[in-house]
């Protein structure tokens, strides 16, 4: 699909200069085959020796009991990227319960290497292990039941993450840090997980960014819990977007280096803390954005040092058992926060600086915290979280129309969608926390693709997707409503029909079966929904683990 869009000249001159082939690995072939798909090879190992820039593997469903799989070659920017790609609709394991090595897959001085729709398990020390490289992706892919999840080090730079899932591992899910002195740089995380660490004795991290001069990096929609802290970052100019981390052990985000962005983030039922501030021993700037924290066992955020700046606007602070907002040192000249929305459990400590000066719910609503510190001049309060939130007892953070979040933010920095992917403003004005309110039937979670239209709403969940995926239907319509379900190729893959009367809502449910009696493969697929006045289409990230 993309050749055909290429000009000719073009499309000639890629034809004559790259000659790609395509090899195959089954658990059945043997290493002696030529590694075509009716005489695939054994090992994985094989084709990582065979495959040159352009090359793509497949690797067929099974189990592989190798480890320490290393490419022997690289790809370019010109001859194309080397691409270890799970078999359509197969999930192949790489195990390294029969194996002799410690790690399961090791990129070293590699460039433009793709790994896609792997599983990687049971090796004693790291899952995927990569050093010196760059321009390396991971798409789809599962690590679990390791001691390290995915390692990058030594220099390792322009690196991509998109719906890789990490879990049941024993010190980190994620980590990037230097080795010999060379930071990494430029990674890019889209829809990854990381979850479930082994050893609550152990300081397990989610996400890492290891000290040192590291740099450039985004996470989009990334999802920690069950962790000792989910994001540790130390690494400058750094971007949290529509990120979630809940249920860790210590803190949901500890926040290191110059220059961290968290926007439209959430953080809840952490153990100790949701946000801290680290001194890192150079003074830095963090920017909370239309964020959520709530229900934090000691601080909702935490500054460690007066000298770092915290910027924080549009943002929801509720729920705290203890403090709310709390400065370690007496001085709060670096703090810039305005348009916040503030409660907490302990109504007396809202506020706390150097554990001397403390700030009621009532002082901050008098205006007794803002004469002190010269901020949140627009800020608010409440008494209780049920006058933010649909229901806080069971973490529904979304807003209801009444919230006393909505319409009381200001554009100012405020991002044009929420933690959904809704639009903002919705309503009259910006509102404050990490969810827009969308109305009484639109406001939960949805990602949109094409129109929405007043008479059709569909919504999907989870987002991404595990195993099973809801595609619940609003339809004001009479009729008949169908849906269907299409792979990124446009090949429809699953249908259903519902008969609805008006106003009505349902659900339909996908396992990933296919119209042709084979698992679909995970990735991203589009779900079209059709009534006799028109359709939409909403896509989503389906995995079938």
């Amino acid at each position: 699909m993309r050749t055909a869009a290429l000009p000719i000249c073009l499309l000639l001159s890629w034809t004559l200069s790259v000659s790609a082939a395509v090899y195959h690995v089954s658990p059945g072939g043997d290493d002696n085959n030529p590694g075509t798909e009716q005489l695939p090879w054994a090992t994985i190992q094989r084709g990582a020796d065979a495959a040159v820039a352009g090359d793509t593997v497949y690797i067929h469903g099974g189990t592989y009991h190798e480890g320490a799989i290393t490419p022997a070659h690289s790809g370019s920017a010109g001859g194309g990227w080397i691409v270890f790609s799970a078999w359509t609709g197969e999930r192949p394991l790489i195990d390294g319960s029969g194996s002799e090595s410690s790690t399961g897959i090791i990129l070293s001085r590699n460039s433009y290497i793709e790994l896609r729709g792997l599983v990687v398990a049971n090796f004693s020390d790291t899952g995927i292990w990569i050093e010196f490289s760059d321009h390396v992706r991971l798409i789809d892919c599962v690590v679990r039941d390791v001691m390290y999840g995915i390692g990058v080090s030594y220099g390792s730079h322009d690196f991509e993450l998109r719906g890789v899932e990490i879990y049941n591992f024993d010190l980190y899910g994620f980590d990037a840090s230097p080795g010999d002195g060379l930071p990494c740089y430029n990674g890019y995380f889209f829809r990854c997980k990381a979850y479930a660490g082994n050893d609550r004795q152990q300081n397990v991290d989610g996400f890492a960014l290891g000290h040192g001069d590291q740099y450039g990096f985004v996470f989009e929609q990334c999802e920690v819990y069950d962790v000792f802290d989910g994001f540790d970052i130390s690494a400058r100019e750094t971007t949290l977007n529509r990120c979630a981390a809940r249920d860790c052990w210590n803190g949901g985000y500890k926040l290191w280096q110059n220059d961290i962005r968290l926007v439209n983030c959430l953080a809840f039922r952490n153990a100790v803390t949701n946000v801290e501030l680290d001194w890192s021993g150079t003074p830095k700037r963090v920017t909370l954005q239309n964020c959520t924290f709530h229900d934090a066992g000691t601080f909702n955020v935490w500054v460690e040092n007066s000298a770092d700046s915290l910027f924080m606007t549009n943002c929801i602070l509720s729920g705290g058992d203890n403090i709310g907002l709390c400065f370690e040192q007496r001085d709060v000249r670096r703090y810039r926060g305005d348009y916040n929305l503030f409660h907490n459990d302990n109504a007396a400590r809202a506020v706390t600086v150097g554990y001397e000066d403390e700030f009621s719910l009532d002082d901050v609503r008098t205006g007794a915290w803002k004469a002190y510190c010269g901020r949140d001049v627009h800020s608010r309060t409440v008494a209780g979280a049920t006058q933010i939130f649909k229901d806080a007892m069971q973490y529904n953070l979304r807003l209801f129309k009444t919230s006393a979040a909505v319409d009381h933010g200001t554009p100012q920095g405020a991002p044009p969608e929420d933690y959904d992917g809704n639009p903002r403003p919705k309503g009259a004005g910006y509102d404050i926390g990490a969810f827009e309110w969308q109305g009484e039937t639109t406001d939960v979670a949805r990602k949109r693709v094409g129109h929405d239209r007043d008479f059709l709403r569909v919504e999907i969940f989870p987002q991404p997707a595990r195993g099973r995926v809801e595609l619940r239907i609003i339809a004001a319509v009479s009729g008949s409503v169908e849906a269907a379900i299409f792979d990124v190729t446009g090949r429809q893959v699953a249908a259903f029909r519902h008969r609805v009367v008006s106003d009505k809502e349902f659900s339909f449910f996908w396992d990933g079966a296919g119209s042709e009696g084979r698992s679909a493969p995970p990735g991203v697929y589009f779900c079209t929904v059709a009534t006799e006045r028109g359709a939409v289409v909403k896509a989503f990230v389906f995995s079938s683990f």
